[in-house]
């Protein structure tokens, strides 16, 4: 799930500058899929990710950033919006707060940590919220090492 996300983003970011600014595990879908492997494209290279049985979609791009074509951003101003950056008791607000800084509350610019930091969420999520059936498996364990060497090198990011 991890990988498909991030290859998600990676994928939108080089096409349209996208940020999504609200990927909470809400707006991420999960579902079956019979397909060994997703094929993103990027930069004209294919990158095939495993799926392990699962596929990841993201949805709800309400308070993204986006620029097509290189025309103009189109954007959710949420300076007009400060009741979202009040939130507390779960690291999705601390994310909102981190993003304005990033951006210095001027959301017309394109500042794709605002995309690590969700990454960053996503694996505190992943590593210590969602419960997994087969946590003695070792692909599972395996795994679970790797978003934690991730969530180790995001930590060391500026």
């Amino acid at each position: 799930i991890f990988k498909q996300v991030a290859f998600s983003f990676a994928v939108a970011e080089c096409a349209m500058e996208l940020e999504h600014r609200d990927l909470h595990w809400g707006n991420i879908l999960v579902s079956r899929t019979k397909e060994m492997r997703i094929s993103f494209w990027l930069k004209g290279v294919e990158h095939k990710v495993p799926t392990n049985g699962v596929k990841a979609t993201i949805i709800d791009y309400t308070l993204s950033r986006f620029n097509f074509r290189n025309v103009h951003p189109m954007y959710q101003d949420l300076a007009k919006d400060p009741d979202l950056f009040l939130g507390s008791g779960d690291m999705q607000f601390d994310v909102y707060r981190q993003m304005k800084k990033d951006v210095a509350n001027d959301w017309r610019k394109h500042v794709p940590k605002t995309n690590v930091r969700w990454l960053h969420y996503l694996l505190d999520k992943m590593l210590k919220k969602v419960k997994y059936q087969r946590k003695t498996a070792k692909v599972h364990k395996d795994n679970m090492v790797i978003l934690q060497e991730i969530e180790s090198w995001i930590d060391t990011c500026d």
